[in-house]
């Protein structure tokens, strides 16, 4: 089982709040077809290597942080990256990766927070944001 799945656009995705990343429903390879509605659905008992990379546009510096959740059935991974005063930056990427037990039929999401004070909802995912996984062992 093996998967890549390609950004959707989300514009102005909601603050305070855990969103579901959206992929685009034309998978660059879906070996095993358990890749559905932004979700990968383990085939089978497993470890699974989960990898992430999230392009963002117009970051806001007034939140506290942005946090990137890799979101599977058993645990959630948390890759937390805070702008520090550097300004309102016009992109960032932030990458995750992680090696995800999994259980056959549980699920597994990308999940974004942007947290704190706020500032506006007016940051976007874009459509360069990658999400892969495979069956590890």
């Amino acid at each position: 089982s093996a998967f890549q799945v390609i950004g959707t656009a989300q514009n102005d995705f909601a603050e305070n709040s855990a969103v579901t990343v959206a992929w685009d429903d034309t998978d660059r390879f879906d070996q095993g077809s358990d890749f559905l509605n932004d979700a990968f659905t383990a085939p089978v008992t497993g470890k699974y290597q989960m990898n992430v990379k999230i392009y963002l546009k117009n970051l806001e510096s007034a939140y506290d942080y942005y946090e990137l959740q890799i979101v599977s059935s058993n645990k959630t991974y948390y890759a937390l990256f805070d702008l520090g005063g550097s300004g309102d930056p016009l992109y960032w990427v932030n990458q995750e990766a992680a090696l995800v037990d999994m259980d056959a039929n549980d699920t597994c999401q990308i999940k974004i927070q942007a947290g704190g004070t706020g500032g506006g909802a007016d940051h976007d995912i874009d459509t360069h944001s990658v999400w892969s996984g495979f069956l590890a062992c």
